[in-house]
């Protein structure tokens, strides 16, 4: 991901790693100044947030697809109703 980080601020985008993730960056978690502890901690560190933005994004999405089936399922209740007048 940090290729395409490197490749959106060539571009004049934003780039993911900023802020409070810019320590997370390929770049900087491979530094040579950085030990193999410290490493494996700012990797660690970055698997946990993003296991928890996969998790939050996973209730988006269930809960889009239930207000969605709901909706559906409202549509075609209507549907038939036009139907039978």
């Amino acid at each position: 991901m940090s290729d395409i980080d490197t490749q959106n601020k060539e571009l004049g985008a934003d780039g993911f790693f900023v802020g409070e993730y810019e320590k997370y960056a390929w770049s900087n978690i491979m530094d040579r100044k950085i030990g193999t502890h410290d490493k494996l901690y700012l990797y660690s560190e970055w698997l946990e947030i993003k296991k928890k933005s996969l998790h939050f994004l996973k209730e988006e999405l269930e809960t889009m697809i239930n207000v969605f089936n709901r909706l559906r399922f409202l549509l075609n209740e209507n549907y038939v109703d036009f139907l039978e007048i």
